[in-house]
């Protein structure tokens, strides 16, 4: 049995990785897929898989009010937010050429690959934001909120504005996730610099 720390939901016990062996040199892309089509199939969730080489996951909400893309206590707070569960209302750019079940329509954070899904798994998660030890490590105040989606409207010539949109801003911090783009490199960018 293996297990690990996490900071938002303590020990994790992973067992019977030796039954769900990876093969080595898969892409990273290709071995969330995998992991999470395990996931789904093992706990029940509703899930889809897209068309391509690589497939992603695609998650759904089911009729127990269940969505396997997202912690249940993340998820609950995301639903009760009215500024964040409007983030889950964005269409998936694949869901017009998918064959979906007529009743359910894939969003963008469905995807297990979604940077903005996973930012929102962990800075929603009602534990995070409380951290003292988050906060210091991030260099925010006591009781802010992230804001998922933000445009800094940074100045442009003759008085224009880029309207790009940033994954998170939370105080004066602005955050930028790629999950599994091979040619992301890390950047932190402090609003006030």
């Amino acid at each position: 049995m293996f297990s690990y720390c996490s900071p938002i939901i303590g020990i994790v016990s992973i067992s019977g990785q030796s039954s769900f062996d990876v093969p080595s040199g898969m892409s990273l892309r290709s071995e969330l897929s995998l992991r999470n089509l395990r996931f789904a199939s093992e706990n029940g969730f509703l899930h889809e898989r897209t068309d391509g080489q690589v497939p992603s996951i695609i998650f759904g909400r089911d009729e127990k009010g269940r969505h396997g893309n997202f912690h249940p206590a993340a998820y609950q707070r995301i639903c009760s937010n009215r500024e964040w569960s409007r983030r889950l209302e964005k269409v998936h750019p694949a869901s017009k050429r998918a064959r979906v079940r007529a009743d359910w329509q894939w969003k963008e954070l469905d995807c297990a690959n979604s940077s903005d899904a996973l930012l929102m798994n962990i800075f929603c998660h009602p534990e995070v934001m409380r951290s003292t030890q988050i906060q210091a490590m991030l260099g925010i105040g006591l009781d802010v909120t992230p804001e998922f989606g933000f445009k800094p409207r940074t100045p442009l010539r003759a008085g224009r504005r880029d309207n790009t949109e940033v994954d998170m801003k939370v105080d004066n911090l602005l955050i930028e996730a790629k999950l599994t783009e091979s040619d992301f490199y890390e950047t932190v960018t402090d609003v006030n610099s």
